[in-house]
């Protein structure tokens, strides 16, 4: 979800203004998730939010977030659990802040469609032609 989320990184090196998802849809794909083992967890963590507001970008959840999420939504976590969406945030935000070039799990081929791509590629040479 990490990487899904990150921007996609621009010919200068810099993160762009469309996030992995958004570049998969635009180029007619899709990112693939991988399948849930303890999926009560994954909505947890998205009930929760992945990740908190920091002095330079997303920061994992602290303890005191867990703790006053679980607290004000009656979830009584086991220590295993806390300790398992405490990890998930901060995969999270590494890999939301360094993406690699291709998700971790998954084909990449799955990101795009030859045919959307070979479309827009034959639009933007019809247009610089005009």
């Amino acid at each position: 979800m990490g990487w899904a989320h990150s921007y996609v990184k621009g010919a200068d090196g810099k993160p762009g203004e469309r996030t992995q998802l958004e570049a998969a849809h635009a180029n007619g794909g899709n990112v693939p998730m991988p399948p849930l083992r303890c999926p009560y967890l994954y909505e947890w963590l998205t009930q929760a939010g992945p990740a908190q507001a920091g002095g330079m970008g997303l920061a994992p959840l602290g303890a005191a977030e867990l703790s006053a999420w679980s607290a004000r939504t009656c979830t009584d976590l086991a220590a295993w659990e806390f300790s398992a969406l405490q990890r998930a945030s901060r995969a999270y935000c590494a890999e939301t802040s360094a993406p690699g070039d291709w998700p971790p799990w998954g084909d990449p081929d799955a990101l795009y469609d030859d045919d959307v791509v070979a479309d827009k590629l034959a639009e933007s040479l019809r247009r610089l032609c005009q």
